[in-house]
């Protein structure tokens, strides 16, 4: 299966609260622990210098990205990223290694030669030096996973392409566990805000072959996937909820570009 957005692959042993890096409320089966929810809280920025090792994979494969110019981007009103950092390329490997400060709240700029941008928006801050996996998309391989939906791109508009992650995720301050990957939740739901006219959203479905469709309501589990395609430009907030519960899960402030992939992990904020 292609896997449509963020950060990193899925885990299907059961986990336990400590696990979670929190101590109340149970997990809620293999997937899905939402005990952290109301209870997240976010270090003190500083000047101090820390490094962000971004990894970045292509969806079909995880084959490595490779010579993709990227900038961190500190503001994340600024949505030319004017006050970026010298673009530094990703080696053979897909990596690359870029100097921020503490409490990093803006996003990554991923350029390629002839090919869309990407702009990786972070769920919560950067507080301590670590790495950071996220996919790399291109039009061919959004145009793989909207078939059979007849629906053109439109170049003067963005694409929106979010994952949902639980209490585990890495984002997170308190988890700091980068040895297994992070879980895609299921059970949830995105809201764009506002939601202009024209805009389409799915959800990724893992059977009988990965494809967006629009249809699905919610997240699956085990994939987390969903994207608002063909957006204007503009600033937007977006949102997860649980399906279930309507609970507010986490929300983050983005921007679209024209012909631009905004990339997000929709997982637990404060």
């Amino acid at each position: 299966m292609v896997a449509l957005a963020a950060c990193s692959s899925s885990k299907s042993d059961p986990v336990t609260p400590e696990d979670a890096g929190v101590e109340a409320g149970p997990v809620q089966g293999t997937f899905n622990d939402w005990s952290c929810l109301g209870e997240v809280t976010l270090p003190a920025a500083s000047s101090d210098p820390i490094d962000v090792s971004l990894l970045l994979l292509g969806p079909v494969g995880g084959t490595p990205a490779a010579g993709v110019h990227v900038r961190a981007c500190p503001d994340p009103k600024d949505e030319t990223c004017a006050g970026g950092s010298t673009p530094a390329d990703t080696d053979p490997n897909g990596r690359v290694t870029l100097a921020v400060t503490k409490g990093f709240g803006g996003y990554f700029e991923a350029t390629e030669a002839n090919d869309t941008t990407d702009l990786h928006f972070n769920v919560n801050p950067f507080f301590a030096s670590h790495p950071s996996d996220r996919q790399e998309w291109h039009s061919t391989e959004l145009r793989f996973v909207l078939d059979p939906i007849p629906l053109a791109i439109d170049t003067t508009r963005g694409q929106i392409l979010m994952q949902a992650q639980d209490c585990r995720s890495h984002t997170l301050p308190q988890n700091n566990d980068f040895s297994r990957p992070s879980p895609l939740a299921g059970g949830v739901r995105f809201v764009l805000d506002p939601m202009p006219a024209g805009v389409v959203l799915g959800y990724a479905v893992a059977t009988p072959q990965g494809r967006i469709s629009t249809t699905a309501t919610e997240t699956e589990d085990d994939v987390g996937l969903g994207g608002f395609i063909n957006v204007p430009p503009g600033r937007y907030t977006v949102t997860g909820i649980r399906a279930a519960t309507g609970e507010r899960i986490g929300s983050q402030s983005i921007h679209v570009r024209a012909d631009t992939f905004s990339m997000l992990i929709v997982a637990p904020t404060p």
